[in-house]
């Protein structure tokens, strides 16, 4: 009984509990080196969305 009424007592704490989202974007490319993107000083290739969010 002390079991079960402990558990509830977690359920509830868990679902009080503010649910955040995880602020993770993983991007994949094949052969993308680590320079060839314009936020990191590639002087001809231009991504300013990627720029947008390596900036924020």
């Amino acid at each position: 009984m002390k079991h079960f009424i402990f558990s509830l007592l977690l359920l509830g704490i868990s679902l009080g509990a503010k649910q955040t989202k995880p602020n993770i974007i993983l991007l994949m490319g094949d052969d993308h080196g680590w320079e060839e993107v314009g936020y990191n000083g590639h002087p001809y290739v231009k991504t300013p969305n990627l720029d947008k969010m390596a900036a924020a």
